[in-house]
């Protein structure tokens, strides 16, 4: 039945689009594969792990689908480490960790497609097993756990600060070895110095440590300048709490057993390890907390084996029944279900539309339009695309001046700039382009390319403001003459949607 449910709810969630990020990944992953260079031919600030999962993925299911098929491997494999690493627990605590090492990570609580395949996620079941693997004595061990660690930086430089785990999960005489330790060290550095060393023989080294290294310091003061600390910590708590009470409850109840706190106390400094990684990234989206689901699953897992215990332990056969132990199990009762109808609605609120659509009640437009974020954007590249579908071409080149991934996904087309996506790169006076500074030399290096080799199509996108750049791409574009004029001689309008605008060259169309 469990697996059943699983199954379900991953197909219901293939139907979901892209999200923002997920676009972008995808788009990457696939071109990647098809001979660009990362860094040189795709500009990003993430480390090369989590556009490699999309290209493989890609292989299999094709863009629109990577990211519904890592996250569905991602859970699948976290669910089975977690039921590895909570047995000595028990069997009970082992199931229950699996459950929720299965479904949470598609709880309403981390943000629907947005959150999907996100680096969070992906790392997850290398922590797990490198936690596990911490558990066994010896240099060996000590050394493919620094591996695991070291392979979730590929994904997420944030993992760095996880380094801890294989002390807290090995046993006490293992964490005062000093050649483990070293070992430990050992393998976390040489998965990022054969990253460097693949990056180097590509030539591409010297533009990944920028954008990998620097460019999130920037990202991060500029975000640390307009959340702070205290803040974000509040919206974490916040959003989980008010997401997942019954959740929540299981795993406060998994500090509680005395015969389960060793893996109880190293679970809950996992979570505050996670906890600070996500509170200093400052954003708080719902896929940073994603990072904080292993050692919750932990908790949780051994939070519902101790209710169930207690539980057992008040209907003994044969014995009075203590008024006060009654009062105490109707009063817990009554508090889990509560919470538990309280994540209960928001699950059913989540994917009420998912079942309509399922059901054939609603048609694959309407189901994008009430799915909301990256929904609507994605029916209108959808709609831009079926316009443009004589116009112009898969693999043919396109320029998207916007934050619009999901444009190149949806016509197929390369990037026919290295930055996909023109926030902070391309734009003079953003928050962001004055702690990233050369705007102007990259400016100028578009210009010559379009010159050089101009794209069949060039895409302008409407009503993309933000925080971090507070007019929409089309407005910039006036503050951009040379490409303005460039495009106002060169091309003409053949499509549009609401926030989109498909130009031609004019002896192409």
């Amino acid at each position: 039945m469990l697996i059943a449910s699983f199954a379900v709810l991953q197909w219901l969630r293939w139907r979901e689009p892209l999200g923002l990020d997920e676009s972008l990944f995808a788009l990457y992953g696939h071109w990647m594969t098809r001979g660009l260079r990362l860094y040189r031919d795709l500009w990003d600030s993430k480390p090369p792990g989590i556009f490699a999962l999309f290209g493989a993925a890609d292989r299999f299911v094709g863009m629109v689908h990577s990211a519904a098929l890592l996250d569905a491997l991602a859970a699948a494999a976290s669910a089975i480490l977690a039921y590895r690493l909570l047995l000595p627990a028990g069997g009970g605590a082992a199931w229950a960790g699996a459950v929720l090492a299965a479904f949470l990570p598609s709880a309403p609580a981390f943000g629907g497609p947005t959150a999907a395949a996100q680096a969070e996620l992906l790392m997850a079941p290398l922590l797990l097993s490198a936690a596990l693997v911490a558990r066994r004595p010896g240099a060996r061990a000590a050394l493919c756990a620094g591996l695991l660690l070291g392979a979730a930086t590929t994904l997420k430089l944030v993992a760095v600060a996880l380094l801890p785990l294989p002390w807290l999960f090995a046993s006490p005489s293992d964490r005062r070895s000093l050649v483990r330790a070293v070992m430990i060290l050992c393998g976390f550095l040489a998965v990022p110095a054969a990253c460097a060393a693949l990056l180097a023989a590509q030539g591409t080294l010297h533009e990944a440590v920028p954008a990998v290294v620097l460019y999130p310091r920037a990202y991060a003061a500029e975000t640390a300048s307009r959340l702070s600390f205290g803040h974000a910590l509040l919206l974490a708590s916040t959003r989980f709490g008010s997401g997942l009470p019954f959740v929540l409850l299981l795993s406060a109840a998994g500090v509680v057993p005395r015969a389960s706190f060793g893996l109880a106390w190293r679970a809950l400094v996992w979570l505050g390890l996670a906890l600070a990684v996500a509170g200093q990234q400052r954003q708080i989206a719902g896929y940073h907390l994603q990072l904080m689901l292993p050692p919750i699953c932990i908790l949780g897992g051994l939070g519902a084996a101790s209710l169930w215990k207690w539980l057992q332990s008040m209907r003994r056969p044969g014995e009075a029944s203590d008024p006060r132990g009654l009062a105490m199990l109707a009063g817990l009762t009554l508090v889990l279900g509560i919470a538990a109808s309280l994540e209960g609605r928001h699950w059913v609120r989540r994917y009420a539309v998912h079942l309509e659509h399922a059901a054939g009640r609603i048609g694959t437009d309407e189901f994008l339009q009430r799915l909301g974020g990256p929904g609507p954007r994605w029916l209108e590249a959808r709609s831009l695309a079926a316009q443009a579908r004589l116009l112009v071409r898969p693999g043919d080149e396109l320029l998207v001046w916007g934050l619009a991934p999901a444009v190149y996904v949806q016509l197929g087309c390369r990037p026919a700039t290295r930055y996909a996506f023109h926030q902070t790169l391309l734009v003079e006076g953003s928050p962001l382009s004055r702690r990233w500074p050369d705007a102007g030399q990259r400016r100028a290096a578009l210009l010559e390319s379009l010159r050089r080799s101009p794209p069949r199509g060039v895409v302008i996108v409407r009503g993309d403001a933000s925080g971090l750049e507070p007019t929409d791409s089309a407005t910039e574009l006036q503050q951009f003459p040379e490409l303005a004029r460039l495009l106002e001689t060169e091309y003409r309008q053949q499509a549009s949607t609401r926030s989109y605008t498909l130009l031609v060259r004019q002896h192409e169309d």
